[in-house]
């Protein structure tokens, strides 16, 4: 989901489609999403069709790489949130480290 910088939605759409026990989702697809829709801000969200809503070790490996790079990209994620038939897990609420800003890095003055 593409929001503003008020965390309001311009725009939701499917960006990947898995089968029933992966999906290979990649970040540059991710951020062409949220440039083309001139995003301040992202929230991902993915399904488990098994019901259960826990993150896997591949979930939360994703969402630690997804976030690095959205950092670099000035385009924060908010939170992957991750839903069943009956149930959500929020990343962001899980590990919430994860989606802080890391210190800046002193910038090299230009000669």
């Amino acid at each position: 989901m593409a929001l503003t910088t008020a965390q309001e939605l311009i725009h939701a759409e499917m960006l990947f489609r898995g089968t029933v026990d992966c999906c290979l989702a990649h970040p540059r697809d991710v951020f062409r999403f949220a440039v083309r829709m001139n995003a301040s801000r992202l929230l991902l969200l993915h399904n488990h069709p098994s019901g259960d809503p826990r993150p896997s070790s591949l979930d939360w490996a994703f969402t630690e790489k997804i976030t690095r790079c959205s950092w670099m990209m000035e385009i924060p994620v908010i939170d992957h949130v991750i839903v069943t038939e009956r149930s959500y897990k929020s990343l962001a609420a899980l590990r919430p480290q994860l989606f802080r800003e890391p210190p800046r890095i002193q910038e090299v003055p230009h000669r």
